[in-house]
């Protein structure tokens, strides 16, 4: 590296310049192409270009302001860094309350990367399950699991499963039992149409659930409170969370 800057500056100023980055990884870019990317005035446009050389991160052709070899490693680190820690921000409620490194399949944060982040609000405490149940209501097959089952979920789940939901839940040993004393006419209905599968599971970390369009974790504080729904929609997010519904229901016991 020829540049005078120290290590610290080498490592820090490529985060800040990301947008820059993320311009030259399409290709080379003039100095007013560069500029009216990131939105720069020419005097920090020159600035930037001016590191980016002395730290033999790009050079100047005839094509434009190019990545170096050392550039594009240093670029795709950086970006990936980038995206990695506002997925992380963003699911932040989340991650303060799940513990994902308990998950048998590595969590990556990219699956959830245009995830729907629902949380309570002043004088709207039930939006988080409010999101479930909408979800659930435009299902036709919903597998799942979860440490508890509030009361709100109950008459919903049982109004699916008599229209014919296909539902699959796992459940913790104390949410079968007090579905059999709070609401043992409703539980014997759901279970005589057939349409209604359930496990019994200790220490299941967070609710999981599967329906044919949308993957959500719920998550759920140390006193069982729900404190935040994230729902997201791909191909590689169901991957993930019907490896995760099989892992845990291998060890489950059918009700």
């Amino acid at each position: 590296m020829s540049g005078d800057g120290t290590d610290e500056e080498f490592v820090l100023e490529p985060v800040r310049r990301v947008e820059v980055f993320r311009a030259l990884l399409r290709g080379p870019r003039t100095r007013s192409e560069l500029g009216e990317t990131i939105d720069a005035s020419r005097a920090t446009l020159h600035r930037i270009v001016q590191f980016l050389e002395a730290n033999d991160l790009a050079r100047e052709t005839d094509e434009g302001i190019e990545l170096t070899s050392l550039g594009r490693v240093v670029a795709g680190a950086v970006t990936d860094y980038v995206d990695r820690a506002t997925d992380a921000r963003r699911l932040a409620p989340l991650l303060n309350v799940v513990d994902l490194s308990s998950v048998p399949f590595e969590f990556d944060l990219s699956l959830f990367e245009d995830a729907t982040v629902t949380l309570p609000k002043p004088g709207q405490p039930q939006r988080p399950a409010q999101r479930v149940i909408d979800i659930i209501e435009e299902a036709d097959r919903v597998r799942g699991f979860g440490p508890v089952v509030m009361p709100i979920y109950v008459e919903v789940f049982h109004r699916e499963i008599l229209d014919g939901m296909a539902t699959e839940l796992i459940v913790g040993p104390d949410v079968v039992a007090g579905l059999e004393q709070a609401y043992a006419e409703k539980f014997a209905e759901a279970a005589e149409t057939g349409n209604l599968d359930m496990w019994i599971r200790e220490d299941l970390p967070f609710g999981l659930f599967i329906t044919p369009g949308v993957v959500g974790i719920v998550g759920y504080d140390e006193d069982d409170v729900l404190r935040v729904v994230v729902d997201a929609e791909s191909d590689r997010l169901h991957e993930w969370a019907e490896d995760v519904y099989e892992t845990y229901r291998e060890d489950a016991q059918k009700v």
